[in-house]
């Protein structure tokens, strides 16, 4: 495999709809091959998370007003199932990137 992916999956409590994100970074990253370090954090953790890490990817599970130093992805139609098709291709493509 290659070198580990580091995915920040955001949310408003940090539970529910991260989880339901998370599985479905789980289902990209398996196709691809590709090993993930999921980290799953409330929306008002950004900035902690901006000053510690240097993730390759968020997947937004809510909006954000914060600039991110990483490509996101929305990840709300993996909760409505409206373009969840669009939104698994565009992290196909960040995480192979």
């Amino acid at each position: 495999m290659a070198e580990e992916k580091i995915v920040v999956v955001v949310c408003g409590a940090g539970f529910a709809t991260s989880t339901a994100g998370e599985n479905e970074v789980k289902k990209v990253a398996k196709e691809l091959g590709i090993k993930v370090k999921l980290n799953k954090r409330r929306a008002t953790e950004l900035k902690t998370v901006l000053s510690t890490m240097q993730p390759d990817m968020y997947l937004l599970m809510t909006p954000v007003t914060t600039e991110l130093n990483a490509p996101k992805v929305n990840g709300v139609p993996f909760i409505s199932g409206i373009g969840k098709e669009e939104a698994m291709e565009e992290m196909r493509q960040i995480l192979k990137g």
